[in-house]
């Protein structure tokens, strides 16, 4: 049986993508996120609010964010290891919205990098 084993860093997807819509008014990467922010939303609503050293991340834009994505699919690996991933909802979201849900399974494993980032693991079973 033959299986292909391969790596990707995903240079930086905790700070890059923005898998879940943005609010207009605050999208600008040099603003701040303080402690007297409000924002309210709908019960159907969903927001995910990403900041990293207090300041709002601004999502990669969808060229640069495709061309990860061609570049990840073009490999078409059984295991996939990749770098530099914010954490498991945020790779569960690329594997899903992004890969077409390519792999069944996903793990994490925890680094001690000082940006919180990261390493995945895509190992499929298909």
């Amino acid at each position: 049986m033959k299986i292909t084993v391969g790596t990707f860093n995903l240079n930086n997807l905790f700070s890059r993508y923005n898998f879940k819509g943005e609010i207009k008014a605050i999208k600008d990467a040099e603003t701040e996120v303080g402690s007297t922010l409000e924002y309210t939303f709908g019960p159907q609503d969903y927001y995910r609010i990403r900041k990293y050293k207090g300041k709002l991340v601004k999502g990669k834009d969808d060229k640069k964010t495709k061309k990860v994505v061609t570049r990840v699919i073009e490999m078409d690996l059984d295991v996939l290891a990749v770098q530099e991933v914010e954490d498991i909802d945020t790779l569960k979201a690329f594997n899903r919205e992004n890969l077409g849900k390519k792999y069944k399974y996903i793990t994490l494993i925890e680094g001690n990098d000082d940006r919180l980032i990261d390493v995945g693991f895509f190992p499929n079973t298909q």
